[in-house]
């Protein structure tokens, strides 16, 4: 109990050293890598786009760019290369820097390049299948997402070239340059930011700032934090890093002990277990081993004291029996009961320390759960990456059919049919691309079984959803072919969906319009409405286009409740989307939930302690001596037949074994007390060999045999 004591004071401890909290710094980390997989994304993206068309067979150099353009207006240069001689055979947009094309180009690559205006291009380098030695590049314009940002904190981004160190987009708040220690903690980072994500604190300082909002004298510290931009499908990183700069607000220095009173709690409960075990169970069976070793000893004056233990009282009652029968008086065969059994301490202290584990789960596990505003902010921003991942893998979706179905000219399904297969395998976001003709049934299928009931298609070309009735979400994106006969579909990948929500933590779900879950992160039943309260509230915020993170509940019901509305170009604006996130404060990153988590697990040790030493006091001493009692109740009563097993070597299997000489002793006279107890002679005495006895002739006798 003493090391739990000493266990609940270090850990149950709230330290502010004077520095920016612990669960902000974590927050900016958080948010500049989701940031960086959005960058990383889009690179992705582009890698996509090309390869959509870069298998495409018998398409004339000018129909793909053409085409490419068309459906991809984000591409600002396009060329076609001949990778051996670097000679253009086509061209579309502006000039594409041929210089900064690979020499070797076997797989596709993507690399920044900053203009000489100083902004920069995602220069996408991708061979085409059906013409080798031929690269198609194009390049598109990059730079940070439209992320929330907190102003609060002066909070600003940059996406710096880590090649050269320079920084080629911001948002948000400047760094001004005469602001010598953040531009020190700005070389730092630039200098880390290349290989892995992490962060650098600067000194605290008073916050110069004038205007509301801002408390006069408080201490706020420089936060840089930094994470590579990198893809899933290429290795390494792409030359690029996504930076955060905060002015976070610094703690006043203090130290709080909360665990030193539950750790007194705790000794006080301890010690009290301790000392009502001993008075009422361990001196009265040490009193009575005492006693009972003298009578059977043969000390027939000797008085066997009486306890108020009920096995205590009973045992030394048929001792005194016995001793009174052997004395040549009558005995009575009922004497005292006694008034508790010696059960009833060690279950109260036991109850005792369930007590304190209960006492301390419900004043420190249910703690008020403060969650810093940085923190809030912090979600709202990570939201807004994930429903702009959302928008553009949906679009972008689209987007490959429509370059698909544009290049496709007059050919049949049957002639696509590689195309098909091959748009199925390179893209996750899909569980099945196939082709229909009007009616709706199959003519080229590639991936899954489509989960879309054969039906009639019309239209240009867009999203669907095909019903709200469903156990699965059936989304798809459709677009014509040129015969007008056909029409190529893709169903979107759930699976993919949820690991796009993912991006934010808590439950995070897409929900539409009218309040219906289409996906969520955790188990989910398909367009279910969303429950009244915060959530709708928050929704309906998001689609009026007041996005925003809030808190909500109290004590340790309290939640982070973020949203955000899924806008922008494309065609998934006009399903009227909405993300939304529910994260518990119980599961942040915060100083008081670190008090909580230790408090509950000191509890539960507690728990298993008390547990422990009941069942260790009920199996060692307390079974043990009730059994013992209840033989000496069979003695009491006249029973002097039943034999007496003693079973521990212990004190209580000494007081059994002179129960059983005491038995003895009513049956063969007193003259078995004392020296059946032990043998004479003293220790140091030498042994003695018995000499072996022969037999006689008529003890080989069978007559004597058969009497022995």
């Amino acid at each position: 109990m003493f090391l739990l004591a000493g266990f609940v004071v270090l850990q149950l401890r709230t330290t502010d050293p004077g520095t920016v909290p612990d669960e902000v710094v974590e927050s900016q980390q958080h948010l500049v890598e989701s940031v960086a997989r959005s960058v990383g994304a889009s690179a992705t993206q582009g890698v996509s786009d090309l390869s959509t068309v870069a298998v495409l067979p018998e398409a004339k150099p000018e129909q793909v760019l053409t085409q490419l353009q068309q459906s991809h207006p984000k591409w600002r240069g396009m060329a076609l290369l001949d990778a051996a001689t670097r000679k253009l055979v086509a061209a579309q947009g502006e000039p594409v820097p041929v210089e900064a094309v690979p020499d070797a180009v076997s797989e596709p690559t993507v690399t920044p390049v900053v203009r000489a205006a100083g902004d920069v291009r995602m220069l996408v380098v991708h061979p085409l299948a059906n013409r080798p030695g031929w690269v198609l590049v194009a390049s598109s314009s990059t730079g940070i997402p439209n992320t929330p940002l907190n102003g609060d904190l002066r909070q600003g981004l940059l996406l710096l070239a880590t090649r050269t160190g320079e920084v080629i987009d911001t948002r948000g708040t400047s760094v001004k340059a005469d602001d010598k220690p953040l531009q020190t903690l700005l070389d730092r980072a630039k200098t880390a930011a290349g290989g892995a994500s992490g962060i650098v604190v600067g000194d605290p300082a008073p916050d110069t700032r004038q205007g509301q909002g801002v408390v006069a004298g408080r201490e706020v510290a420089p936060v840089v934090a930094y994470a590579p931009v990198s893809t899933d499908t290429l290795s390494g990183t792409l030359g690029l890093a996504v930076l955060s700069v905060v002015h976070a607000p610094v703690g006043e220095p203090s130290s709080s002990w909360p665990g030193l009173t539950v750790a007194a709690a705790l000794v006080f409960v301890g010690l009290l277990g301790f000392g009502l075990v001993r008075w009422a169970m361990v001196w009265p069976v040490r009193g009575l081993r005492a006693d009972v070793l003298a009578v059977a000893g043969g000390n027939l004056k000797r008085k066997v004291r009486r306890s108020h233990a009920s096995e205590v009282a009973r045992i030394a009652h048929a001792v005194d029996h016995c001793r009174t029968e052997l004395g040549g008086k009558k005995a009575k065969r009922r004497g005292p009961r006694g008034t508790w059994s010696v059960r009833i301490p060690v279950t109260l202290a036991a109850l005792s320390l369930l007590g304190w584990s209960g006492w301390t789960t419900w004043t420190q596990g249910r703690v008020d759960v403060d969650v810093p505003q940085p923190v809030i902010a912090n979600s709202r921003s990570q939201l807004g990456n994930t429903a702009d991942a959302v928008r553009r893998s949906v679009n972008d979706g689209f987007v490959d059919l429509r370059a698909v179905t544009g290049l496709a000219g007059g050919k049949t399904p049957d002639a696509l049919r590689s195309t098909v297969q091959q748009l199925a395998e390179r893209h996750a976001r899909y569980r099945s691309v196939y082709i229909v003709d009007k009616t709706g049934g199959l003519a080229v299928s590639a991936g899954r079984s489509p989960l879309r009931k054969a039906a009639e298609i019309s239209g240009d070309g867009g999203v669907r959803l095909e019903d709200t009735t469903g156990r699965v979400p059936v989304l798809f994106a459709h677009a014509p072919l040129p015969d007008g006969q056909h029409r190529l579909v893709a169903e979107f990948d759930v699976d993919h969906i949820v690991t796009l929500l993912q991006r934010s933590p808590g439950q995070v779900r897409l929900v539409d319009a009218e309040m219906r879950t289409i996906v969520a992160t955790d188990g989910f039943v398909a367009f279910q409405h969303i429950p009244d309260g915060h959530l709708r509230d928050s929704v309906t915020e998001a689609l009026a286009g007041k996005p925003k993170a809030t808190v909500h509940g109290a004590g340790t019901g309290r939640t982070v409740v973020a949203s955000r509305a899924i806008e922008g170009h494309g065609v998934v604006s006009a399903l009227r989307w909405t993300v939304v996130a529910e994260q518990p404060a119980s599961e942040l990153d915060l100083a008081s939930n670190e008090v909580r988590r230790a408090a509950l697990v000191a509890a539960l040790i507690g728990v298993i302690l008390a547990l422990m030493l009941f069942a260790w006091h009920e199996l060692v001493l307390v079974r043990p001596l009730r059994a013992a009692a209840k033989a000496a109740d069979k003695l009491a009563e006249g029973d002097s037949r039943s034999v007496i097993f003693p079973t521990r070597q212990d004190q209580i299997g000494t007081i059994a074994s002179c129960l059983e000489f005491c038995r003895q002793a009513l049956v063969d006279g007193a003259g078995r007390l004392g020296a059946v107890r032990r043998p004479s002679g003293a220790a140091t005495d030498a042994t003695e060999l018995i000499p072996v006895v022969p037999d006689t002739d008529e003890d080989r006798s069978p007559r004597r045999k058969a009497q022995v």
